[in-house]
């Protein structure tokens, strides 16, 4: 295959770690994904609708950031979110650049930003 000699993919590795039908992506495919979070991030925010990952909305804290309020696209705390945890979203890491960018972790934060690119430019 092209993408396993071109040293984009490894189909060995992730049979050997889920059976079959997945792939581990590498080096510019991770980049590529990342900055297609990067593009919804900013196509997020030319909506009016710019994620704010950058202190907790209930304390202020900076520290485990761990949520996303669905409604104000706001990170939460672990502490902040108390009994509201599970009506708020995961906040991947990767946003926050505290992570590696496993397809996984691209995968979750490309799931975030599309659950708010869908309700922003969604027509009303």
């Amino acid at each position: 295959m092209a993408a396993t000699a071109a040293g984009v993919i490894d189909l060995e590795r992730a049979a050997r770690t889920s059976g079959s039908r997945f792939v581990y992506l590498l080096g510019p495919m991770v980049r590529l994904q990342l900055a297609l979070v990067s593009f919804a991030v900013d196509l997020l925010e030319e909506a009016g609708f710019g994620l704010d990952l950058s202190a907790c909305a209930v304390t202020g804290s900076t520290q485990d950031l761990a949520f996303v309020s669905p409604r104000t696209g706001r990170a939460v705390s672990v502490n902040g979110a108390g009994d509201w945890a599970v009506r708020l979203l995961p906040l991947p890491p990767v946003l926050l650049g505290r992570a590696p960018a496993t397809p996984q972790a691209v995968g979750e934060a490309l799931g975030l930003t599309g659950f708010f690119l869908l309700r922003a430019l969604a027509p009303s």
